[in-house]
């Protein structure tokens, strides 16, 4: 059984996890030789090191013997286990069977067909995120048609030129990234004409950022949304949907359009539920639920958090959402990620998204902070753009003037940088904490 760690997590992290699954061997790069070594000093003696280089694995394989081996498999079976990406805790180890594997590159297949050109005879994806995450996922599918992939540790200021020089087809990237790229200054200086899918997701996304990306790229941009337990994707917003009518002629898609996540893929079954587990009414909120072979069949070493978070053969995935008249679902908020004040429910996203829409806003978080008067204060932490001042009382204004003032953040924030996870999300949970230690608030 494979588990994939992601090479930018921090050394405790790294340990934590390490120490959670125990593993038989641990493969690693020269580069992160300190931060195994901290592992090494506690695990089992049964638990081999092998660095990735030439001499060490070839002298590793050469223990294994050389008894042929047993192509077949239960697609039934364990293959893989996949630490949850979540900011809000110790990472739970998701079981990947082949059949989940299978389907998850037949749904990439399904939804990404790719179309061969005298400049792409083949596919070429740059991998410039975590390949032990998503864009590990979107290889799946460029490996299966034998195509390219690229690996970039580079600053998003070099992904123009990588795209144009490699003519890369397809590229997965977090929001964050869409953001710098926008604002490069030669970001029209390249040719993109060899891309034929942006996919983005891990993350809600401005509308109004969005809209300035599909005018720069053009029809290629196409939001993935899943979990690490469903698989991805689950949901799907084509590059045509990021048109009017569907169609590039017609100019780009309003602000709600460019706030859907999608439709549901075609091998899934998705269902929007209340809290009996009944679908609700077309247009009302629930959870979404999702069911099929992508759907992993529990956490590792953990049956509890498997029977929670499961009904019947339906994956509870805790996000809270709404489908549109056309089909489109729209993804409220986390469902354990609302603050309760003055009596009323605050979906933190929904703020977030509001904040997004706003001048100067690059990035931001929104959370609950304890308040003798409202029970809960909504905070909003800020990240401008870069060379941008953000003015605080318009942005309060905007904001006041999209929701209302029970949902405008009571007190407002401004930093240079978000600190994120690995993955390129927004870490809330430290910046929560970071906010609670400062202006000396207990912990809630």
């Amino acid at each position: 059984v494979w588990m994939p760690i992601n090479a930018r997590s921090g050394s405790d992290e790294v340990k934590v996890m390490l120490e959670k699954f125990v593993p038989r061997v641990v493969f690693y790069d020269p580069s992160l030789s300190s931060i195994v070594e901290s592992y090494r000093a506690v695990a089992p003696t049964s638990v081999e090191f092998v660095v990735l280089e030439r001499e060490q694995v070839e002298a590793w394989i050469g223990q294994q013997g050389d008894a042929p081996l047993d192509q077949r498999f239960d697609e039934h079976a364990v293959y893989a286990v996949q630490p949850t990406g979540g900011t809000t805790g110790v990472p739970k180890g998701v079981q990947f069977t082949h059949k989940n594997a299978e389907y998850v590159a037949l749904s990439f297949e399904a939804i990404c067909p790719f179309t061969p050109t005298s400049r792409n005879p083949r596919p070429v994806l740059l991998a410039s995120a975590p390949l032990s995450h998503a864009a590990g996922q979107v290889m799946q599918l460029i490996m299966r048609q034998g195509g390219l992939c690229v690996i970039s540790n580079q600053p998003i200021a070099e992904l123009p030129r990588i795209i144009d020089e490699h003519a890369v087809t397809h590229m997965f990237v977090p929001p964050t990234v869409i953001y710098g790229l926008i604002d490069l200054p030669h970001i029209h200086s390249y040719n993109y004409d060899s891309l034929q899918y942006m996919l983005y997701g891990a993350a809600p996304i401005s509308p109004v950022k969005l809209g300035q990306a599909v005018s720069i790229f053009g029809p290629v941009l196409a939001q993935i949304y899943g979990q690490t337990e469903t698989g991805v994707p689950n949901l799907y917003l084509a590059p045509q949907d990021h048109f009017r009518d569907g169609d590039p002629a017609n100019g780009i898609a309003d602000a709600s359009r460019l706030g859907a996540a999608g439709r549901p893929t075609p091998l899934i079954d998705m269902a929007i539920i209340d809290d009996d587990g009944q679908p609700v009414v077309q247009g009302e909120r629930g959870e979404i639920a999702v069911k099929g072979f992508s759907v992993s069949p529990g956490y590792d070493g953990d049956p509890e958090a498997t029977a929670e978070s499961m009904k019947g053969e339906w994956f509870l995935t805790g996000d809270v959402a709404f489908e549109d008249d056309e089909g489109f679902v729209h993804i409220v908020a986390r469902k354990k990620e609302f603050i309760i004040t003055g009596g009323f429910n605050v979906y933190s996203a929904e703020v977030e998204r509001a904040l997004l829409a706003q001048e100067g806003v690059q990035e931001c978080a929104v959370f609950g902070v304890p308040d003798e008067k409202w029970g809960e204060a909504v905070v909003a932490v800020l990240e401008p753009v870069s060379g941008v001042a953000i003015d605080v009382a318009a942005v309060t204004a905007g904001v006041k003037e999209m929701l209302g003032s029970v949902k405008t953040p009571k007190h407002l924030e401004v930093t240079d940088t978000l600190p994120r996870t690995p993955t390129g999300k927004v870490f809330k949970r430290e910046i929560r904490a970071t906010y609670l230690q400062r202006h000396g608030l207990q912990t809630a």
